[in-house]
C-alpha cells in the first residue's frame, strides 16, 4: 500500500469514525449495530487495499510504459542501422 492522498483520507475517515464511537461511549450513549458494521466495512476495505496493493490502473500503466519503451528501442535501433522508421498511419474516418 502506497502512501497516497486517497489512502490517507480513508485512514482519517476511519479514525474519525472510531473517535465518534469513543465519544458516544464516554457520554454513556448506546452504540448501534450499524455503527459497528460501518466501522468493520471501512476497516475491511483498508485491509483489502493493504493486501492487494496493485490496482488495475497500475497494471495498465506498466503495460503502456513497457510498450512505449519497446517503441523507443525499435526507433533507436532503426536509427543506428540507418533504416527509416515507418511513419504512423493517419487516422481513418468513415464518411457516408
Amino acid at each position: 500500500m502506497k502512501k497516497t492522498i486517497k489512502n490517507t483520507v480513508k485512514f482519517n475517515k476511519l479514525l474519525e469514525h472510531i473517535q465518534r464511537l469513543l465519544i458516544k461511549t464516554i457520554n454513556d450513549q448506546k452504540i448501534s449495530y450499524e455503527d459497528i458494521a460501518d466501522l468493520k466495512t471501512r476497516a475491511n476495505l483498508l485491509f483489502d487495499i493493504y493486501n492487494n496493493p496493485k490496482t488495475s490502473g497500475e497494471k495498465k500503466h506498466k503495460k503502456q510504459s513497457g510498450y512505449f519503451k519497446y517503441l523507443l528501442y525499435i526507433k533507436n535501433k532503426n536509427k543506428k542501422n540507418g533504416k527509416r522508421t515507418q511513419a504512423t498511419p493517419p487516422t481513418l474516418s468513415v464518411r457516408d
